[in-house]
């Protein structure tokens, strides 16, 4: 079961998603510069804010007040006042970076294709150039608890690439060469944020590699293996050893090995599940599925489609939400700025739930765990902000709240 593309992906969002709970990428299947965004579900703006409006309680009467002697524009412009949470927003969750391999072969392409497998996780990206057949691999092991990626040819012809990690224009503080196979990243949140490390080594099969400044290089290979991992302070106080020890420690394995396991952890929980209509026409396989889906816009019947439809919304909340990871967000995992729409936080009052529709029909009810971690530390904190705000027992939160469970209202809105 696939969605397949015969051309790279044009934007962020046509780019197709990985992950496996705690990590994730979007691999857009260029052709000469493959880019893979990066994401970790604990990069986020900062650390935990009290955001507790110290003047709540006490002028809660003056509204209530005011409302009932029908002052109702007093009474909104007080509560926007006292009621809005200080500061008036939350955390952000953050994109983490970006991975960039620049292939060094030409760009006049013949039969490409880049597809998502659902059921092993597994992004594709296959094409040829001057008759060599190119094929790359990427896919984020939840038992590793890192992203591989394999690029080959298909007849064993060598070639070369560079590799190369970033954050947003320069948005790190420290690009370092660890080794002769391994560059690293770290972004240092101080006192008031998260910290983190990211970091990519690379093996191979002939040729060499080594590393130029923050250029990682990859040369007359017949085949290449990169392990990238992303590791936070929110998790690991020393992350940046934890980083590097989980990317060498797959990096002694065989790939193949790791794949094995990989698709064998990853199809276990994907194929619980089928769903199968009457009137499914199985040539429609053979069409992308951007093509099928404009058939469909222009009322085209394609079952088919239905099918694959339900089982992509099954793979990405089991992609952005695994036991011991944080809960899907607003965009599951996969965000590609540093202060996105709606800080893609977790929207609590519709957007989370909606996330997690499909966990119990979809026989993903263990995929919900992360949500209910999270809900364990919004009852904590909802606990303070009833006290303090309201005056009242029990536990209240808004209608949104981030990685720390942050329960005080958010931004300057009354509807």
């Amino acid at each position: 079961m696939k969605l397949w593309y015969d051309k790279p992906a044009r934007f962020w969002h046509e780019a197709l998603p990985i992950g496996n709970g705690r990590m994730g990428g979007m691999v857009h299947g260029g052709i000469t510069r493959e880019l893979i965004q990066l994401n970790e579900d604990s990069v986020w703006s900062g650390k935990h804010l009290n955001r507790i409006n110290p003047d709540a309680k006490e002028n809660l009467p003056v509204i209530r007040k005011l409302i009932r002697e029908g002052r109702v524009e007093e009474a909104q412009r007080l509560a926007m006042y006292a009621l809005s949470g200080v500061p008036n927003s939350q955390r952000s969750y953050q994109t983490a970076g970006e991975c960039c391999l620049q292939m060094h072969h030409g760009d006049e392409v013949q039969d490409y294709r880049r597809e998502l497998e659902l059921a092993e996780g597994i992004s594709r990206v296959a094409y040829t150039v001057q008759g060599v057949r190119y094929i790359r691999e990427s896919y984020v092991s939840y038992p590793e608890n890192c992203m591989v990626m394999v690029l080959r040819t298909e007849d064993g012809t060598a070639f070369s690439f560079d590799c190369l990690l970033g954050r947003c224009h320069n948005a790190t503080d420290e690009v370092e060469k660890v080794d002769e196979h391994t560059i690293c990243f770290t972004v240092d949140g101080g006192q008031e944020g998260i910290s983190f490390a990211a970091a990519l080594c690379a093996k191979a099969v002939g040729g060499f590699v080594r590393v130029i400044g923050e250029h990682l290089l990859v040369r007359d290979v017949r085949e290449a293996y990169l392990y990238l991992d992303i590791e936070t302070s929110f998790r690991e106080a020393d992350y940046r050893k934890v980083c590097l020890d989980r990317i060498r420690t797959a990096a002694v394995k065989e790939e193949a090995d790791i794949r094995a396991l990989h698709k064998e952890d990853f199809g276990s929980v994907f194929n619980r599940l089928a769903l199968s209509f009457e009137l499914t026409d199985a040539d429609l396989e053979q069409i992308p599925t951007d093509e099928r889906l404009r058939r469909v816009q222009a009322g085209e019947r394609d079952m088919g489609l239905m099918e694959l439809y339900f089982q992509y919304g099954r793979y990405l909340l089991m992609s952005s939400s695994r036991k011991g990871s944080l809960p899907a967000n607003l965009q599951g995992i996969w965000n590609d700025k540093l202060y996105p729409v709606w800080e893609s936080k977790f929207t609590i009052n519709i957007n989370t739930e909606m996330n997690y529709w499909i966990a119990g029909s979809g026989n993903l009810s263990e995929c919900q765990l992360p949500l209910f971690d999270l809900l364990e530390r919004v009852k904590e904190s909802g606990k303070e902000t009833a006290q303090k705000m309201y005056g009242c027992r029990g536990s209240v939160a808004h209608h949104n709240t981030d990685l720390y469970g942050d329960t005080a209202p958010q931004d300057h809105c009354i509807t």
